[in-house]
């Protein structure tokens, strides 16, 4: 149950297919068309405030065949691209996609084939892998080219995370939630499977949640195409060890951020719209017990709407261990989090969008951008 909030990405892919394999064992998925047809432009906008800091457009264009389609989602134009919010969105590159398809074809040509339809099966399995998976297309192949060479242990980790989050949905992390911690630490994925992966918790800070404590979960604050109900007592605390009751401590400095808004557009027709805005009390401080601390911090949905049929719009927020900014004998604590909406159909589209963020005891809240090392 942990949140995030960076201005990191969004990018996405769209199958001509259905929701539930036909029962073929080529990887690949088939069914029913998508609602959205080559040509259509889709336009994705994130907002601060009511104004516009990014827009880009994209183009539908089927990469696979007419009798079987593999429709993408592949970026057009960027209409505004504010400094800082760099990756608001991943977008999918057409020149970067093709790149990726070349190591994605040997990687699996014993399941796409060799025949004349290789180059379209491969697009094909790439988009059944990345829907059944519900990860970011655009990230992925980030990911891939930051760390050349590792397709095959991205994709095992990917596979393995799904498994896992089917089997435990309350205790193991989402795909693509896995894909984002590799990007936004740049952690090599071997790395995964070496055990060197946990931080350090700092010095005599606890992190208590209000529900339930899993570290690097996440939790839903929009769901169902609404907010969460009672969303506003479901914060997480960061307190001493000495004693974890947040209504022991004083309530600090309470901050709200900006009001962030994401938009998707299909042909000029709104298909979906979140908002939501981070709010925290820091500086609060114990009676008997040294250091500052971080009595809530919790993110807010006020609006999570989705259009077309079977739509859905889901956010989730993560949280960090705690970092020690302080000293030993009297601690201040920080953390980093990271707010996830994902928005798309049963079986076709998913959008994915980021926002990160920091709260430290001692300074407040800030947006934090990875890609620029700026922050607001």
């Amino acid at each position: 149950m942990k949140r995030y909030a960076i201005i990191v990405a969004l990018g996405w892919a769209c199958l001509l297919s259905g929701c539930k394999s036909d029962g073929s064992d080529d990887g690949i998925t088939k069914g029913p068309v998508s609602e959205f047809a080559p040509g259509e432009i889709l336009t994705q906008e994130f907002e601060v405030d009511g104004q516009t800091v990014v827009s880009i457009d994209s183009e539908f264009v089927n990469l696979g065949t007419k009798d079987a389609p593999a429709l993408f989602s592949i970026h057009k134009t960027t209409n505004k691209m504010t400094e800082g919010y760099e990756e608001v969105f991943f977008p999918l590159y057409r020149d970067k996609l093709e790149q990726f398809i070349a190591r994605w074809k040997l990687l699996f040509v014993s399941s796409i084939g060799e025949d004349s339809g290789y180059g379209d099966r491969a697009y094909q399995h790439l988009l059944s892998f990345v829907l059944n998976n519900n990860i970011d297309p655009g990230l992925l192949i980030r990911v891939v080219e930051e760390q050349p060479g590792s397709e095959a242990e991205v994709v095992r980790v990917l596979q393995e995370a799904t498994y896992a989050s089917t089997r435990a949905p309350d205790k193991a992390p989402a795909a693509n939630d896995i894909l984002l911690w590799l990007y936004q630490n740049k952690v090599p994925v071997s790395a995964l499977y070496s055990g060197q992966t946990r931080g350090t918790v700092g010095n005599l800070i606890s992190i208590i949640k209000s529900i339930e404590a899993i570290a690097d979960m996440w939790t839903e604050f929009a769901a169902n195409n609404g907010p969460v109900v009672d969303m506003e007592s479901n914060y997480i605390s960061y307190l001493n060890v000495g004693d974890t009751d947040p209504s022991h401590y004083t309530r600090g400095e309470y901050f709200r951020s900006k009001t962030y808004s994401l938009k998707y557009k299909v042909s000029g027709i709104w298909y979906a719209s979140t908002k939501y805005y981070v709010e925290t009390e820091y500086g609060s401080k114990h009676a008997t017990i040294p250091g500052e601390y971080i009595a809530k911090c919790n993110v807010i949905s006020t609006e999570a709407k989705a259009g077309g049929p079977k739509f859905s719009v889901t956010g989730k927020v993560s949280y960090s261990e705690p970092i020690n900014v302080g000293s030993f004998d009297a601690p201040a604590a920080e953390m980093n989090g990271k707010v996830s909406v994902d928005y798309g159909d049963c079986c076709c589209c998913h959008f994915f969008s980021y926002l990160n963020f920091k709260i430290s005891a001692k300074t407040g809240y800030r947006e934090v951008s990875f890609s620029s090392g700026r922050n607001h």
